[in-house]
């Protein structure tokens, strides 16, 4: 697993991926770019992969790698859908649910965010990742600050 702290000033978060090697260059070239923080060459690499015959358990890992690349170059609506397809896949991908909450953070959605780090909680309730973007979310969302009287909602 290769966790790495996105680039992006929104949102600032790490983003979780499980670096895929293995017999497909393409896929072991994008994750090494992934966590280097070179997200096009990620993203180009990793589609690549994508494009072969793989099995699906190395396909949900790079759909995640996708979806943490795309989220670092802040493609959230393109995170959104590679985190989704790794989701549908296995829905046990807890990480898949955690850069999909940080996409949607991105893109300003705290309430998709917050049911996806619940997901991944669910899945894997010890995880230090989820709990940090759980935290950023709580600090962030203008709903619960509000609610919690802590800015002006007006």
């Amino acid at each position: 697993m290769a966790a790495f702290l996105l680039a992006s000033a929104t949102p600032v978060a790490m983003a979780d991926s499980v670096v895929t090697y293995g017999t497909n260059p393409h896929l072991a070239d994008g994750a090494r770019a992934l966590f280097v923080r070179d997200y096009d060459s990620g993203i180009e690499l990793t589609l690549k992969g994508l494009k072969s015959e793989i099995a699906p358990g190395k396909k949900t890992a790079a759909l995640s790698n996708l979806c943490a690349g795309y989220v670092g170059a802040e493609r959230y609506e393109e995170a959104i859908a590679a985190c989704t397809e790794a989701i549908e896949l296995r829905a046990s991908n807890w990480r898949a649910h955690n850069n999909r909450a940080i996409a949607h953070m991105g893109k300003g959605n705290y309430a998709a965010a917050r049911r996806d780090v619940a997901a991944g909680l669910a899945l894997h309730p010890d995880s230090r990742q989820l709990t940090k973007v759980q935290a950023m979310i709580q600090s962030r969302d203008p709903v619960l600050l509000a609610d919690n009287g802590l800015v002006d909602a007006n």
